[in-house]
């Protein structure tokens, strides 16, 4: 049998031609970077920074209306949740340079642009009789933010009622240490016995008992509610030791 002997030389003639290819396009890709390097730097970076924005603004549509940024809602400081003035100064924070509309019992009542700091300079509110509701929107470009954090404030002006049941009349005398007083208020106040906070229940009854020093003594209760109304009463106790 005949036997073929394939020559080595071919083979390595055939790599040498291919990797004089590669080495020549890897020398002129590096030409050209280094090209493209020295144009940047004598051409300026503005130009490419020109150019990439053109195209960035080619590929990248407008948002559609549903997909722009709303303004973010105001905060509103400052609010109590009951007064005894009809007149309500109230102030607050939004976006540098955002209208700021505020609304009290669902009616637009007063405008305000906030200051480089965010903060707003905004006008005493009126309140009526009772509770009031107050929350502000953000405008900013036609646009709306959603309504802020809602505030109910009530407005009252009348004190509380105050009853003494016992000791049942404004001056006595006890032949005791001790003196007990009951009374009647409104749920929900403050009520003080010669400074002393006391106790009162849901339905506004109160009872509480108070030393008594010799001779003469007086007693004052004072109720407050949340508006800041106050009601008080002076009793006077003789003690006989």
């Amino acid at each position: 049998m005949r036997k073929f002997k394939v020559s080595s030389n071919t083979d390595k003639n055939s790599f040498d031609r291919d990797t004089e290819q590669l080495t020549r396009k890897a020398v002129f890709f590096g030409i050209l970077t280094v090209a493209i390097i020295v144009g940047a730097i004598f051409a300026g970076v503005p130009v490419f920074v020109k150019i990439s924005n053109f195209w960035a603004k080619k590929k990248t549509p407008p948002l559609p209306p549903s997909e722009q940024i709303i303004p973010l809602p105001p905060r509103l400081v400052s609010i109590p949740e009951a007064t005894n003035s009809a007149r309500l100064p109230i102030s607050g924070f939004s976006a540098r340079g955002t209208k700021v509309v505020v609304f009290l019992n669902r009616q637009a009542v007063a405008t305000a642009s906030s200051n480089e700091n965010g903060e707003l300079d905004l006008p005493p509110l009126t309140l009526k009789k009772g509770k009031n509701v107050i929350y502000a929107i953000t405008m900013q470009e036609n646009k709306q933010s959603v309504p802020s954090e809602e505030y109910a404030v009530v407005y009252d002006h009348q004190p509380p009622k105050l009853e003494i049941k016992k000791p049942s009349t404004e001056t006595s005398v006890s032949y005791k240490p001790e003196l007990e007083i009951e009374g009647q208020t409104e749920p929900n106040v403050k009520l003080t016995v010669n400074g002393h906070l006391v106790l009162v229940n849901n339905k506004g009854n109160f009872t509480t008992k108070l030393e008594l020093a010799g001779g003469d003594n007086k007693i004052t209760i004072v109720a407050e509610d949340a508006a800041g109304n106050t009601a008080s009463k002076t009793i006077f106790v003789t003690y006989h030791l």
